[in-house]
């Protein structure tokens, strides 16, 4: 009977660690572990967008998980969503109407660049 209760004890005691040193598979949105911390401004400059002209955008990164992407000049757009980070890649996904969808970029230092090779300048933290 003690051999029985010994090893149902050991058995709770590994699961209970297997369940505790699981990776659940989510991204963060700080800069916890590997991940790059996005928390802030990022800045466009202006450029030229075929079609429409002289553009800033100027993307928010909010610690809460979500964005706000404001683009002034020749669009006049306020957009938002939430986003997660792994690693060095961001993933925004767009929660209003006007454009519906997400997309992915690449953080190397004070750098944010889209996958369409735009490129976004930290302005603040």
């Amino acid at each position: 009977m003690k051999k029985k209760i010994t090893f149902l004890a050991m058995l709770v005691v590994m699961l209970a660690f297997g369940f505790v040193s699981c990776d659940d598979g989510t991204t963060t949105t700080a800069g916890e572990g590997n991940n790059v911390n996005v928390v802030g401004r990022w800045d466009t400059g202006e450029y030229i967008l075929a079609g429409y002209g002289t553009v800033r955008t100027i993307l928010e990164f909010r610690a809460d998980g979500t964005f706000v992407e404001t683009s002034t000049g020749a669009l006049n757009l306020v957009e938002s969503g939430t986003y997660s980070v792994s690693g060095n890649r961001v993933t925004l996904n767009y929660i209003v109407a006007e454009w519906p969808g997400s997309w992915t970029a690449t953080v190397t230092g004070n750098q944010l660049r889209t996958e369409g090779n735009q490129v976004y300048t930290r302005i603040s933290s």
